[in-house]
């Protein structure tokens, strides 16, 4: 005997019909009539009269029909205390990004959803500590977004690594540049020049096996307008993955340069497997994906 059994023996009861109570379970009725044939057959008692345009229970019907409609009764009010133990929260669900994909993308989408879900407490951290080299900081979040090597990097069992999108790194230079009239960048001039870059995405380049012998300036979005004038006065190659470089490039004064040797890299989201939070963290992460493809996927 299980539960759906009794759903569906309760179903024929209240509608004095299988064609009915089919319908309402959304099961064929052959399938509800052997379901009820085999309940009879383990409690050995009949439970319908059905002769002609009679359709009753019969004693031991009634007695189980009692007895099952508070089993199930129990049973929806379990699945809702399980529910509502996956939708309260002990703690705020802890999100950390990289600081400049936060200040260009993920920092507003967070925020739109927390404007939706006022009642859902929720902690942002932008820090340079997120890395897969060396997840640490990671396994302290409950969702992570960073910039990952094209390789996979384990981070432990209890996460779940999704790919937001695969992208390359490219240059951006000044109109001014030497490098100007240039398409693409050669890897002995990549390896040589000075490189303007944040810290995830020096990762990326030491994870592809490459380590520049020029001078390596890391920024954070805090300093990300001293960059700007760094470009524009020509101090150094501005190296960022594809779709932010390639809106960077829709401003006049900035020229978009392929780089000869690939480095390939990908934006990923980490999700920690929490059983109980798993409905709110789906969530989350729903609307992470649907926003950013919605809103940045075609840069």
């Amino acid at each position: 005997m299980d539960i759906k059994q009794l759903i569906y023996f309760v179903e024929v009861a209240k509608e004095k019909s299988f064609t009915k109570a089919a319908a309402n379970c959304y099961v064929s009725q052959p399938a509800l009539s052997k379901s009820i044939r085999h309940l009879e057959e383990e409690l050995d008692s009949r439970l319908f009269i059905r002769d002609g345009a009679i359709f009753e229970l019969t004693k031991e019907g009634e007695i189980l029909f009692a007895d099952a409609t508070n089993l199930i009764d129990n049973f929806h009010n379990i699945r809702k205390n399980i529910e509502m133990t996956r939708t309260h929260l002990d703690a705020p669900i802890k999100i950390a990004v990289s600081p400049f994909l936060g200040n260009l993308f993920f920092g507003k989408i967070i925020a739109e959803f927390c404007a939706l879900n006022p009642g859902l407490p929720i902690s942002y951290y932008e820090t340079d500590k997120l890395s897969l080299i060396s997840p640490n900081f990671i396994k302290t979040m409950d969702i992570s977004l960073l910039l990952s090597p094209q390789k996979e990097f384990e981070v432990t069992g209890d996460y779940d690594v999704s790919n937001l999108m695969p992208c390359n790194l490219m240059g951006l230079v000044s109109h001014q540049h030497g490098f100007e009239k240039k398409n693409n960048l050669s890897l002995q001039s990549f390896l040589r020049e000075t490189i303007i870059t944040t810290d995830d995405v020096l990762q990326i380049i030491n994870a592809n096996d490459l380590n520049p012998l020029g001078k390596k300036h890391v920024f954070s979005a805090l300093n990300a307008e001293y960059v700007q004038n760094m470009i524009l006065h020509k101090e150094g190659l501005l190296i960022l993955p594809d779709f932010i470089a390639k809106s960077m490039a829709a401003n006049p004064r900035y020229k978009l340069l392929e780089l000869e040797y690939d480095i390939t890299c990908r934006l990923v989201l980490i999700a920690k497997k929490n059983v109980r939070y798993s409905k709110i963290l789906e969530k989350i992460q729903r609307y992470i994906f649907s926003e950013f493809n919605l809103k940045y996927r075609t840069l």
